[in-house]
C-alpha cells in the first residue's frame, strides 16, 4: 500500500531556549504500518539565514541540519525557501535542538514507506523562548577617531537595553561606556595608553556574555591651555600659579616666557621650565613691565596651545612688598 497518507496536527510538546519538542499525528482510523518521517524546519520571515550553521563565534545558535540517507534524499524536493531537514525516524515526536533564541520557526512533516511518501504537511509556526542577546562582533579602536565601535548584537527575541563597554588599562576591568549607541569616543584618561577593551548587551533576560577581548592604543591629545595667575611680585622676580587643574600634564612641565613689554621685543627676556607650582619666576628687572605666557608640554612632547597672556609689572628697587 503506498504511503499517500498526509501525517496531521503538529503540536508543540515543550520548548525552551534553543530547542522545540514537536509531536504529529495520522489521519482518523490510518493504521498503515512501517511507517518513517521527514521533519523539515525554517525560519519564519526574512531570517533564514537562521538555518545555517553554527559559527565559532556563537556556538550551536544555527539550526544545523541533518545529512540524510541516500536512499530517501530523493523525498527532500521542496528545501527551497530555506527549508532544512532536521530530523527523521519511526516515532512521531522528536526534539530540534541548536535553534536561535527568541526565534519564530515553521515546521512541516512527511511520511514515507517503501511504496512512496505522502505530501508535507501543512506549516505550523512555533516559536523558541527569548534569551540574553549574543556577545557583540566586530569590536575595534578606530584610531584616527579616538573611538571604539562593534556591531549590533542579535537581542534573541527580547530588545537590547544597553551595551557595556568594559576597559582595562593594566589595573583591572572599569566600565568605560553604558548606553544602547554601538560606539563610545574615548575620554581622556584612555588615551595614550595600552588598553584592552571588551564588550557586552544585556536585555530584560540579563547580561549577555563579553565579546572577545580587543587591545590597542589611540594617541593622547595635546595638553589643555594653562590659565596663569600671578599671586605676588618683588622687584626682581614674581610668583605665578594656576587656576585649571589640568595645567600641567602628568609627568610633564610648563614652559614659562616673560616678555620686556618696554622693549618691544617678540623675543622672551627669560624662559623657565616649570614642573610644580607655585612657581617662581627669577632675576626680573626692578620697575619693569613683563607680559608673561606659558605653554604646557607632556612626558611625550605635544604642546599646549599658549596660555592667554598675565602682565605683571616688578617693584621699583627697594620697593618691594608682599
Amino acid at each position: 500500500r503506498r504511503s499517500s497518507d498526509l501525517p496531521r496536527s503538529i503540536q508543540l510538546v515543550s520548548r525552551q531556549r534553543t530547542l522545540l519538542k514537536l509531536r504529529w499525528s495520522l489521519g482518523e482510523g490510518e493504521t498503515i504500518s512501517h511507517l518513517k518521517y521527514i521533519l523539515r524546519l525554517r525560519c519564519e520571515g526574512p531570517s533564514v539565514r537562521a538555518l545555517e550553521p553554527s559559527t565559532d563565534n556563537n556556538p550551536g545558535q544555527k539550526v544545523v541540519g541533518i545529512e540524510l540517507p541516500v536512499e530517501i534524499a530523493n523525498l527532500m524536493e521542496g528545501l527551497e525557501d530555506g527549508w532544512c531537514p532536521v530530523w527523521f525516524g519511526e516515532s512521531m515526536s522528536c526534539k530540534v535542538p541548536k535553534l536561535l533564541a527568541g526565534m519564530v520557526y515553521q515546521a512541516s512533516v512527511r511520511s514515507f514507506n517503501h511504496f512512496g511518501a505522502s505530501d508535507w504537511s501543512q506549516c505550523v509556526s512555533f516559536s523558541t523562548a527569548a534569551s540574553v542577546p549574543f556577545a557583540p562582533v566586530g569590536l575595534e579602536i578606530i584610531e584616527t577617531e579616538s573611538k571604539v565601535a562593534w556591531a549590533e548584537a542579535r537581542p534573541n527575541g527580547s530588545s537590547i537595553s544597553t551595551y557595556s563597554l568594559s576597559c582595562d588599562k593594566g589595573s583591572g576591568w572599569n566600565v568605560l561606556y553604558s548606553g544602547l549607541d554601538t560606539y563610545c569616543l574615548l575620554p581622556s584618561h584612555a588615551k595614550g595608553v595600552p588598553l584592552r577593551l571588551r564588550v557586552r548587551a544585556s536585555n530584560a533576560e540579563g547580561d549577555g556574555p563579553w565579546s572577545a577581548v580587543v587591545e590597542g592604543s589611540v594617541q593622547a591629545d595635546a595638553p589643555n591651555a594653562p590659565v596663569l595667575l600671578c599671586s605676588s611680585v618683588s622687584a626682581s622676580s614674581a610668583i605665578v600659579t594656576l587656576s585649571n587643574k589640568d595645567g600641567i600634564p602628568h609627568g610633564g612641565e610648563l614652559v614659562i616666557s616673560c616678555f620686556d613689554q618696554s622693549s618691544g621685543s617678540s623675543t622672551p627676556f627669560c624662559q623657565t621650565h616649570f614642573s610644580a607650582f607655585p612657581a617662581e619666576i627669577k632675576n626680573l628687572t626692578p620697575g619693569i613691565t613683563y607680559e608673561i605666557t606659558a605653554v604646557a608640554v607632556d612626558k611625550n612632547g605635544r604642546k599646549s596651545d599658549t596660555s592667554a597672556p598675565i602682565s605683571v609689572s616688578t617693584k621699583a628697587q627697594g620697593n618691594y612688598k608682599r
